[in-house]
């Protein structure tokens, strides 16, 4: 379905992430990757809270990173 574009709308996936990309509307946009994401959460965090104009503490960052990274959840949820 996603490949073929079959029932999606308004378009396929590829030309939605095409156009957030070309910021067609020049809205503030921050684009955060999975893979960047999944390497350093500390510093997308960082980035997110810069972005969103949200002050935050190195530590607080540290904090929220690990306790909610895939180990801890995992222990959580045991």
């Amino acid at each position: 379905m996603v490949i073929e574009g079959k029932a999606l709308f308004p378009c396929r996936w590829y030309e939605h992430t095409e156009a957030s990309l070309e910021n067609r509307y020049c809205a503030d946009v921050l684009q955060i990757r999975f893979k960047d994401l999944f390497e350093n959460p500390a510093r997308e965090l960082e980035r997110f809270c810069e972005f969103a104009g949200i002050e935050r503490y190195e530590e607080m960052i540290q904090r929220a990173v690990s306790g909610n990274s895939f180990s801890w959840m995992q222990q959580k949820e045991k």
